[in-house]
């Protein structure tokens, strides 16, 4: 949005001597040997002394958004050379004249130029321009420009009129841009113009579901313990709808969460302490096999790399009042199962297996990770030797870590190191274990320099 309003701001402000020069040298930097006379000229218009030389060079530049604004936006948005110029460029629309002259624009054809004046006009929050942003909203057939400038009618006038006119845009809609217009009114303005049917739809198919992603969805915490947690539901107002739909929430969560597993249900039903939903809550906890590589560091067990399992843990915990492995008995069947799945497994492939002992059974997890850090070549170590920093417990004595990990490739004084070959990005590393009075008092997976 940054450069939409770039482009507007520089088109009309009266006063563009202090980024004159800076403008020219990103137009001419940008634009490609064809169109460098062109932009040179169209610029020395836009700095010309003359008003109605100024106007016309707005059109033409606008046309030219790419080569131009995206450079300039950049720089604003990293706060670096240009920043305090473009705020002088935004003071100088708050005349009538030029906010006059913006409004006037809305009418242009192309649908560019609108979605650029909208976010000008957005900036100062001018409700005079309601009306034009309006029909401007009705006429552009593009999803995105006309996601642009409803956002801007609404930022510049917040009213029922407002409300009922993105409505009947979304309403016509479908998928995901339809649950984006009913975003922009999601406050208590445009609430009261959304049906109660509507309103779950975009609760349960897209708010919630967007604050249950990946990774953001590892923030959640049923019971927030520090200032990096977060509850599920954060708005007053959304509690006390859902409380009210609880009946047909639970209906639809229950069967959602039976039919393919959903982090969004699962927590909603948490949420609730709906003790019905503890048998799927379970089955997906040991049976989802959602890795998440992104996060945490390289270790196959590290929680940042579950963001399934958190979510049911979560709903597990708060509804059965027990921690995780408290909750869920593993039965003599279950754990062979779970254990033959992982020595099948290659690499971070039976990590969730592997996961899922280290939570319930975390000494059958040591034993099973120490078996294949035995068996494996130095290189195939490599996520094993960052799984053993959490699996293996400080005041292990030397010869069970002896027995469980093999001879190491290394002794120095009291530390035992083991070669776990290289990262993904070629780095060397070691897994470093010290002990005192032969019993583990660190364990550090490090780099190799």
């Amino acid at each position: 949005m940054e450069r939409v309003r770039n482009r507007t701001a520089t088109a009309y402000s009266l006063n563009l001597t202090l980024i004159g020069f800076a403008l020219l040298s990103i137009a001419f930097y940008a634009a490609s040997e064809t169109q460098q006379e062109d932009v040179s000229e169209l610029m020395a218009k836009l700095f010309s002394d003359e008003r109605e030389v100024r106007i016309s060079a707005v059109k033409p530049l606008a046309q030219l958004e790419d080569k131009i604004v995206r450079p300039l936006a950049e720089a604003v948005k990293k706060e670096g050379k240009y920043f305090h110029q473009v705020q002088a460029v935004y003071e100088g629309l708050k005349t009538t004249a030029a906010k006059k002259e913006l409004i006037a624009l809305l009418n242009d054809k192309d649908e560019r130029i609108v979605k650029i004046v909208a976010g000008a006009l957005m900036k100062h929050r001018d409700s005079s321009a309601t009306s034009a942003l309006e029909q401007a909203m009705k006429r552009i057939q593009d999803e995105y420009r006309q996601w642009c400038v409803a956002n801007a009618l609404w930022k510049v006038g917040a009213n029922d009129q407002s409300a009922e006119a993105i409505l009947s845009i979304a309403r016509k809609r479908k998928g995901q841009y339809r649950y984006a217009l009913f975003e922009i009114v999601d406050n208590p303005i445009g609430r009261k113009h959304i049906t109660e049917e509507e309103r779950l739809d975009f609760l349960l198919n897209y708010k919630l579901s967007m604050s249950v992603g990946v990774p953001e969805a590892l923030e959640i915490r049923m019971t927030p313990q520090d200032e990096y947690d977060r509850e599920l539901l954060s708005d007053d107002d959304d509690k006390l709808f859902l409380e009210k739909c609880r009946p047909q929430v639970t209906d639809i969560m229950l069967r959602r969460l039976r039919d393919r597993g959903s982090t969004v249900a699962a927590l909603l039903l948490g949420y609730f302490k709906e003790a019905k939903a503890l048998p799927d809550l379970k089955k997906w906890f040991l049976e989802s096999d959602f890795f998440y590589g992104w996060e945490g560091n390289w270790s196959p067990i590290n929680d940042a790399h579950f963001v399934h399992h958190h979510c049911y843990a979560e709903a597990i915990e708060h509804i059965t009042g027990k921690p995780i492995h408290e909750a869920i008995q593993l039965t003599d069947e279950q754990v062979t199962q779970l254990v033959q799945q992982y020595r099948q497994a290659k690499e971070y492939d039976g990590a969730s297996e592997l996961y899922v002992l280290f939570r319930l059974k975390p000494r059958i997890a040591l034993e099973e990770a120490g078996r294949k850090f035995r068996n494996s070549t130095k290189q195939e170590r490599f996520p094993l030797c960052h799984a053993m920093e959490e699996l293996l417990p400080k005041g292990l004595l030397q010869t069970e870590v002896r027995r469980l990990l093999g001879a190491p490739d290394n002794v120095e004084g009291h530390s035992w190191s083991y070669d776990c070959g290289k990262s993904p990005i070629e780095n060397p590393y070691d897994l470093k274990i010290t002990f005192e009075n032969d019993k583990i008092v660190k364990i550090e997976a490090e780099h190799r320099y």
